[in-house]
């Protein structure tokens, strides 16, 4: 059953790429944002601008958005969305660090500390969705168990039980 060069994908949006039509938009995609002058408006759009440069295989410029917008962002927050802020922020970079190979051991380590310490500072935000929180410190437990890095993983492990602990849905589990 042959597939006819015009026909969708499943998911409606047109016909398939072949594997070089896709490295050749990606190419394009590539050169056209790397010469925008781009400023985001907020940490959404700043989300936004991150996740593409991760989809275009590009994590250093991934990297340099957050560099170059975080901290012009965050300052027009309150207190408690600059700490949710920086959570994200630290979520990113670590897995746009993890992407690029040429990273070593004590780095990876320094960004799972840097987003370990994120994610504790932000947990002072009241009213918050408590599995947003607990969601952040899993993330960070994979990575630290892809990275084999012990402390990181304890420390999560342990923020996690404590947050866990707190649930009434779960109060017949302690």
């Amino acid at each position: 059953d042959a597939r006819d060069e015009d026909e969708e994908d499943d998911d409606g949006r047109g016909p398939a790429l072949s594997d070089e039509e896709q490295a050749l938009a990606r190419q394009q995609a590539r050169t056209l944002l790397a010469s925008r002058q781009l400023a985001p408006g907020d940490m959404d759009a700043l989300e936004r601008l991150f996740r593409i440069w991760m989809w275009l295989d590009q994590p250093a410029q991934a990297i340099a958005a957050l560099d170059a917008h975080q901290a012009r962002l965050e300052a027009d927050l309150s207190h408690n969305e600059r700490l949710q802020a920086a959570r994200s922020c630290a979520l990113w970079r670590l897995d746009a660090a993890q992407s690029q190979p040429e990273q070593n051991a004590s780095q990876h380590a320094a960004h799972l500390e840097a987003a370990a310490d994120a994610i504790s500072a932000s947990a002072s935000v009241r009213d918050q969705d408590p599995y947003r929180l607990i969601n952040a410190w899993e993330h960070l437990l994979q990575r630290a168990a892809q990275g084999k890095q012990g402390e990181v993983y304890a420390r999560c492990a342990r923020e996690m039980h404590a947050l866990n602990s707190q649930r009434p849905e779960r109060k017949n589990w302690r």
